[in-house]
């Protein structure tokens, strides 16, 4: 689940090698502005208002450039009472119950090998989740019923989806489809033939969190839908490569890169631990800022790959992140560890082992 910048924030993150200041926003941190001080926040509106604050005809219009596929504007959101969903045995975040969040240490949390372990353990979570989330995606079925499967998958075992009252968010996992670059709410929209749709799943299990997400096709897709999902898998592989002790931040967006679509520079990855979000934040494009990777950090990769243009508008339920241009959105994310000698993708399962670790 990604972060966002605000105007300014690369000169701060320049100024303080890689953190950020706080800042004060009106908007949940994960989804449109970036704060450090999250619990001066107010909570999101309501996902009963309208959830649409672009206009459908300009979106149509600049739509048509990109082919035929179906333009997504989030359908009404089932509301549910979430502390009556989650089974008493489940151990939950501390913002689950007023959907406060905390603020998250304003220095780099350095883990310890026995909080690796349990990070590995919820990373490895996280992706089981996500496949099974991915084996349900099919023409016909809704996001809702995605979503209530993947939280009694993830109450299964024992661990609490991430995502459920953080900030107020309604929905365990987030689905984006087509011009949805990110944080989609689950609701009532069937998935059509040609759509895509990316699953973003976060699980909290021993104290940790662990972050995934996967761009899935819905039955037959066209060329670009597939060429789209190859870029973002592949630029997610080439920011990894770049990963392990005393490699600076900046040879990730280095290696992202011009790949004929266009990076998202609003969204970004973000380090992660006992606290969803934490610092660095992690730029996909290229820049110069001088933080260096040191054993013991754990972070996302997770870049957004656009078919039109990268400016997007949030919705105003406060999450749902869609395309200015309608064009269609895909994303890849692991949760990545820096070794003493290079790296390891926590979000990995034990027989896909890490390529370095």
């Amino acid at each position: 689940m990604s972060r966002a910048l605000v105007t300014g924030t690369v000169a701060a993150l320049r100024r303080c090698g890689g953190l950020p200041s706080p800042r004060q926003c009106s908007l949940p941190p994960s989804c449109s502005t970036l704060s450090w001080s999250a619990s001066s926040l107010g909570l999101p509106q309501p996902v009963a208002l309208p959830r649409r604050c672009v206009s459908l005809s300009a979106l149509m219009r600049k739509k048509q450039q990109f082919g035929d596929f179906d333009l997504v504007l989030p359908a009404q959101v089932t509301r549910e009472d979430v502390h009556a969903l989650v089974p008493k045995h489940i151990e939950r975040p501390p913002y689950f119950d007023s959907g406060v969040v905390l603020d998250p240490p304003s220095k780099i949390d350095i883990k310890t090998k026995h909080d690796i372990v349990k990070m590995r353990a919820a990373g490895q979570l996280a992706r089981k989740a996500l496949d099974y989330a991915g084996s349900l995606v099919k023409p016909g079925v809704t996001t809702h019923e995605i979503d209530a499967k993947v939280r009694e998958f993830i109450f299964a075992h024992n661990a609490f989806p991430s995502p459920l009252n953080y900030m107020g968010f309604p929905k365990s996992i987030c689905t984006s489809v087509n011009n949805i670059a990110c944080h989609g709410i689950p609701d009532a929209r069937e998935l059509l033939e040609g759509d895509m749709i990316n699953i973003d799943v976060t699980v909290y299990l021993g104290g940790f969190h662990g972050d995934t997400n996967r761009s899935f096709p819905v039955g037959q897709v066209d060329a670009t839908a597939v060429k789209l999902i190859q870029t973002a898998t592949q630029a997610l592989q080439l920011a990894i490569a770049v990963c392990g002790p005393d490699r600076p931040f900046s040879d990730i967006g280095s290696v992202v890169g011009p790949s004929g679509f266009a990076i998202n520079y609003r969204l970004v990855g973000h380090g992660i631990g006992r606290h969803f979000h934490e610092p660095p934040n992690v730029l996909h494009y290229d820049n110069s800022l001088p933080l260096k990777m040191t054993p013991g950090m754990v972070f996302t990769i997770e870049p957004i790959i656009h078919e039109g243009k990268s400016k997007t508008t949030t919705l105003e339920d406060g999450w749902t992140v869609c395309s200015l241009d309608g064009g269609r959105a895909v994303a890849a994310e692991h949760t990545i560890a820096i070794t003493d000698t290079a790296y390891e993708i926590l979000t990995d399962l034990p027989t896909e082992a890490s390529p370095s670790s």
